[in-house]
This record gives C-alpha cells, sequence and structure tokens, in this order.
C-alpha cells in the first residue's frame, strides 16, 4: 500500500511540476515592450476596437491609449477593458477624444 501512495504522490508532484511549467511567465517578468505588445494584439483581435486606431505606451506597467474615438463611454470603456485584460497591465490610462468634424 506505501508503493503506491508513494507512487500517486510522485506523479502528482510531476504533474504539478509540469504544468507549473508551462504556464505564462509571471506578469512581473514582462517588459513594458512585451506588455504592449499584448495590447495592441488584443486590441487588433477585438470585434469593436480593432475598427478604430490606437497608439499605446507603456511605462512601468501604466499603459497608455490615443486616438480618436466617438464619444461613447460604452466604446471607452470596452476599449480599456481590453486592455487591462492583457498580462502585466497595471492600469490603463486613456487618452481619446471624439474625431474631429469641418473643416480643419
Amino acid at each position: 500500500m506505501n508503493i503506491v501512495r508513494f507512487a500517486a504522490i510522485m506523479i502528482t508532484s510531476a504533474l504539478i511540476f509540469t504544468c507549473g511549467c508551462a504556464t505564462m511567465p509571471d506578469s512581473g517578468s514582462l517588459s513594458d515592450e512585451d506588455i504592449a505588445d499584448e495590447v495592441r494584439n488584443r486590441l487588433e483581435e477585438d470585434s469593436v476596437s480593432r475598427l478604430y486606431s490606437f497608439g499605446v505606451t507603456v511605462e512601468n506597467g501604466v499603459v497608455t491609449i490615443q486616438g480618436s474615438v466617438p464619444a461613447q463611454d460604452a466604446l471607452r470603456a470596452r476599449i480599456v477593458s481590453v486592455a487591462a485584460s492583457a498580462p502585466g497591465v497595471e492600469r490603463v490610462e486613456e487618452d481619446l477624444y471624439p474625431p474631429m468634424i469641418g473643416p480643419y
């Protein structure tokens, strides 16, 4: 019986160790450039936010999104939410402004 218990513990330990090695890197190990790339990818993959163009900068995990989008609170909230879902993001600041209309 002890051999069966020992084997079960060893197999469980091996599975936990193997699964742990396959996880995403700790957000603390992501560079600002890695975070910015991930935010850009998520914004491009989202069915709504991909309709707009954004500038994305990151400093110490704080993401700033800049761009022109319609003045709709739900749209802005979605863009911020998509950006915030990326690993390593500490906070999202938005500098989103409505499109200019009329002559320049």
